[in-house]
């Protein structure tokens, strides 16, 4: 039988090992670096790690190749969060919301940001759909 080989990095990245997945990515010829698994395993290890400015930059390469990634959009949001910039996180994860509004994790991503901010209404009308799905 025929047994799929998957990347080196993946490996590492399901390891949690996001250093190395980095390192392994850095190293790929560009056109393997720039499939869209790498590139966001690349934008989320950096993300995982705090590397935040490096992470925003992964993330916003994948937008420039297609601006409708809900998951690239859910990390920027994340990074705002991290920098206590909570209207652009906002923002972005609304977005993301909008692309994907069956993604609970991003649901709960925007839920808690707007909880943090004092924004209860829309966060209880959040946790109140999230409780209905869950």
């Amino acid at each position: 039988m025929f047994k799929r080989r998957y990347p080196e990095w993946r490996k590492s990245y399901e390891e949690r090992d996001y250093l190395g997945t980095i390192r392994i990515i850095e190293k790929l010829p560009k056109k393997q670096r720039e499939s869209k698994g790498a590139m966001f395993a690349f934008a989320e290890s950096h993300r995982l790690l705090d590397h935040r400015t490096e992470a925003m930059t992964a993330y916003h390469a994948i937008l420039k190749r297609n601006p409708k990634d809900s998951m690239a959009l859910d990390g920027l949001g994340l990074v705002a969060i991290a920098d206590s910039d909570f209207e652009n996180a906002i923002k972005f994860l609304r977005k993301a919301r909008a692309l994907s509004p069956e993604n609970t994790n991003i649901a709960t991503n925007l839920a808690g940001t707007y909880h943090s901010t004092g924004q209860l209404e829309d966060a209880m009308g959040l946790y109140q759909e999230l409780s209905r799905v869950l």
